[in-house]
């Protein structure tokens, strides 16, 4: 006897059970859970990083602004220092001419008085007389005192005759270098 073949029976589907599906739908909420916690994790550190960048940004701007505001006052300081020596400059030639002018002026006087002395003779070595000489803006002298005498009187007498005689004095080429009080030395064989 052929055995017979036992029929086939299909399996009753199993539903799950209420448990299974409160389980299922609890597993499915926590991956919700995580899904939307790892979401936020994710936006929160995107924004942290965009955060970092814009003060990274900011900060290298400011870093720009300062070195730009750091090279203008630097070329500022520049500019005005190179105005100071162009001031000083100017004031040195200016200064120079003037004293040049000044000692031309007096180099005329000098002339002048010099070509008014009779020297003593006999002078020894060359001595060095110096006379302070008042005069008006005229060239007219009004008085001239011996500050330092060159240890020989009649040479002294001779220049303070002779400064005198000058009068009136030459009269500089600018009136601003007049000088009402003049200091002037004179030596027998200058």
């Amino acid at each position: 006897m052929v055995p017979k073949p036992e029929p086939k029976v299909e399996p009753k589907p199993v539903l799950p059970s209420k448990a299974d599906l409160a389980l299922k739908e609890k597993q499915e909420q926590e991956r919700r859970k995580q899904e939307q916690a790892e979401r936020e994790r994710k936006d929160q550190e995107a924004k942290a990083v965009a955060k970092r960048e814009a003060e990274k940004k900011q900060k290298d701007e400011q870093r720009v602004a300062e070195a730009r505001e750091r090279q203008a006052r630097e070329a500022e300081a520049l500019k005005a220092q190179a105005e100071r020596e162009r001031v000083a400059t100017q004031r040195a030639a200016a200064d120079t001419a003037k004293a040049k002018l000044d000692a031309d002026y007096k180099r005329r006087i000098q002339a002048k008085i010099r070509g008014n002395v009779n020297l003593p003779p006999d002078i020894p070595g060359n001595p060095e007389a110096i006379f302070e000489v008042v005069q008006l803006p005229t060239g007219e002298i009004l008085d001239a005192q011996l500050r330092k005498s060159s240890g020989v009187r009649a040479y002294d007498e001779a220049l303070h005759r002779a400064i005198l005689r000058s009068s009136p004095l030459p009269q500089p080429e600018s009136p601003d270098l007049f000088q009402r009080n003049l200091v002037l030395r004179f030596r027998p064989l200058d």
